[in-house]
């Protein structure tokens, strides 16, 4: 019997060794295969309210590739990623009171917002800075990105509570609607729950409540969020369990949404909370419809600013604008710096045939053109408020 007993541990064991091994290797051939290495998570760490947040002092070059269909040779993005000591995509610190007057705007977003695959320079806040005070030098605009890749509405309004309005800004632009709408269960980093963000990130602006994170936790995080193959199971749970929209003009959108990050009633909530924060702040506050955001949330945008009485800006129109418009602007001699970057990285024919490309680093995020397009038309609407008020 104990010779049994022994023999079947062992066989166990051996399974088990071949299992995590199988696994492993079907990993690593994922990881080349279908996805980047995840290499962001090294400017990254865990943080006990937002989930995730950028690593103080981090100085790294990032490495991501991505596939635009199965068989299609990757595309590698290399760039650099700096973060001050103060968790933002920027080389120095800013003071919470500037020595000298400034007109300080804070972008709170996601990818969009970091300027995710570009180099901090040609991301939208980084841009709307140069535009700000090419137009109006004396404004002396100081434009602080606070964006973060896969963050929320629900993570902006911690960040701006908790931080962001120390450093006294003259406005807030805020981009979400994209993560919002995504499965419960996707999220780059931190511990996976599957529920909406607002029962893991509990509590209300001066009143947040900690994030638990044991060892079983963080050991779910590296092995789900950390791995293609750990994310399947979720996958599969997610396909089978996400309910269908209902057909017609009309679909019941809590039935649609309920399994979203931020459900839609959750998303109008936190825009609330935001514009509320901004009023006793005296802050001025601008909405952004960006391009990619599914049309619910994007509609909610719109109809939640139109209620309150808030600016919108549409980054989208931008660069649908930017679309229709492609001819002339490949024949603009200013944007040749912009389009050298984009033939370095996408050849002529594969342009011709997707000309997506031309704007964005993808389907979702705009590239250096992108920006800068949608930098100056967000310069031009920002002044144009502050010329109404005064």
């Amino acid at each position: 019997m104990a010779s049994a007993l022994k023999s079947g541990a062992k066989f166990a064991a051996k399974l088990l060794i071949v299992i995590v091994c199988s696994l492993a290797v079907l990993e690593a051939a994922l990881q080349l295969y279908f996805y980047p290495s995840f290499d962001f998570f090294r400017v990254s760490e865990f943080d006990e309210y937002k989930w995730a947040r950028l690593k103080p002092g981090a100085d790294k070059i990032i490495t991501n590739k991505i596939r635009l269909s199965l068989f299609a040779p990757f595309i590698k993005f290399r760039y650099p990623v700096k973060i001050n000591s103060q968790g933002l995509r920027a080389d120095t610190d800013y003071a919470l009171s500037p020595a000298s007057p400034a007109y300080r705007v804070i972008c709170i977003g996601d990818s969009v917002t970091f300027g995710w695959n570009l180099e901090g320079r040609y991301s939208y806040p980084a841009l709307l800075e140069q535009e700000l005070n090419r137009l109006n030098p004396g404004l002396h605009a100081q434009v602080i990105n606070a964006g973060y890749p896969s963050y929320t509405s629900r993570q902006g309004l911690i960040w701006l509570d908790q931080q962001l309005l120390d450093l006294h800004p003259n406005l807030v632009i805020a981009q979400f609607g994209f993560n919002d709408s995504l499965p419960s269960w996707l999220r780059m980093s931190g511990p996976i729950f599957l529920g909406a963000d607002r029962e893991v990130m509990a509590g209300t602006p001066g009143s947040w409540q900690p994030i638990p994170a044991g060892g079983f936790r963080r050991l779910t995080d590296l092995l789900v969020s950390h791995t293609i193959i750990g994310k399947v199971p979720l996958f599969l749970y997610s396909v089978a369990t996400q309910p269908r929209r209902p057909s017609g003009p009309k679909p019941d959108e809590d039935a649609a949404y309920q399994r979203a990050r931020v459900p839609l009633e959750d998303f109008r909530d936190n825009l609330l909370e935001i514009a509320r924060l901004c009023r006793e702040h005296r802050v001025r506050l601008i909405l952004i419809d960006a391009w990619g955001v599914p049309p619910e949330y994007r509609d909610a945008i719109r109809q939640f600013a139109k209620a309150n009485a808030l600016e919108v800006f549409s980054q989208a129109a931008v660069m649908e604008q930017g679309f229709l418009g492609l001819k002339d602007l490949l024949g603009q001699d200013q944007y040749r710096p912009y389009l050298e970057k984009i033939h370095a990285r996408f050849n002529d024919k594969f342009l011709e045939k997707n000309k997506i490309f031309y704007l964005g680093v993808d389907w979702l995020h705009p590239n250096e053109l992108g920006n800068l397009l949608i930098a100056r038309k967000l310069s031009e609407f920002i002044l144009a408020g502050e010329a109404k008020k005064q």
